[in-house]
């Protein structure tokens, strides 16, 4: 870059942006004439400096070094700024919709029944809601382990609420259970994703398998904490018979279940491979 095409890109940069040479100098805290001076082509700016220029200039520091427009870099930094100020105006719309919903249901239960009762469940499901959708975007770190531990304790919390709200005795014994199970699923998932070290192939075959067996016992297993009779299950090991309650769910676990198998054998056969190279890298 020659000093010349650079002295005519700070001047046209200058200008851009609005500003004087004094004035680019007194907030640069130099003189004037050492701005002249980069424009006549008579010298180059610090490189203390280029931190500060640029950022007075509205350039980023590629163009300065380059001497020319980065229009790529400009459409990219400009469409992530766009996306940002979208992402907090839908986080914005969805706290004022939160907190609407949070003083109408307020008054309406004083008003209506002149004291707080089911206001707690709506309450509960709201922060369940802004759990799920607005804390992962104020987190910077652990989003999604804050977003699944939040969810899990919120979702315990509006289950006995409402158990409370209803007068009833099925939050111990039949809505925590479920509630866990239920809960295993994401877990296991997402500890499998973002915590096992194991190869992409194996990860796949596990989630499957998983997938395939909790449709298969779901519902055997809330059938057992409601007391009723769980030999219609049976016929979900008899290959001969294609015909009963819960076909979908029968077809579901073999597919997913034999899926999964078949996934975590090469899985398996993969991270083997992937182990061995490690070790002979090493």
């Amino acid at each position: 870059m020659d000093k010349q095409t650079f002295a005519k890109f700070m001047a046209e940069k200058r200008i851009a942006a609005g500003l004087t040479q004094k004035e680019l100098a007194e907030r640069l805290f130099l003189s004037d004439s050492t701005v002249s001076k980069w424009e006549r082509g008579v010298s180059y700016p610090d490189i203390t400096l280029i931190s500060q220029i640029c950022r007075e200039l509205g350039i980023t520091e590629r163009e300065f070094i380059t001497a020319s427009d980065d229009s790529a870099a400009r459409v990219e930094k400009r469409q992530a700024r766009r996306y940002r100020n979208l992402i907090k105006s839908l986080q914005i719309i969805l706290c004022s919709g939160y907190g609407a919903a949070l003083i109408a249901c307020f008054i309406c239960n004083l008003a209506i029944q002149h004291t707080l009762s089911w206001f707690f469940i709506v309450l509960s499901a709201i922060l369940l809601a802004f759990s799920i959708t607005t804390l992962p975007a104020l987190l910077k770190k652990h989003r999604v382990l804050a977003a699944f531990g939040s969810a899990t304790v919120l979702t315990y919390l509006l289950l006995f609420v409402c158990s409370l709200y209803t007068g009833g005795d099925w939050f111990f014994s039949f809505a925590l259970p479920i509630a866990s199970i239920s809960m295993a699923i994401p877990w296991s998932v997402m500890a499998l994703l973002k915590y096992a070290r194991l190869c992409w192939q194996l990860k796949t075959g596990l989630i499957v398998l998983i997938m395939g067996l909790f449709t298969a016992f779901v519902n055997p297993i809330i059938d057992a904490l409601l007391g009723n009779e769980l030999t219609s299950y049976l016929w979900y090991l008899d290959l001969t018979v294609w015909k009963g309650p819960n076909l979908a769910n029968k077809i579901v676990f073999y597919v997913l279940t034999l899926a999964g198998l078949a996934a975590t054998v090469i899985g398996c056969v993969a991270e083997v491979r992937r182990r061995l190279s490690a070790n002979r890298a090493g």
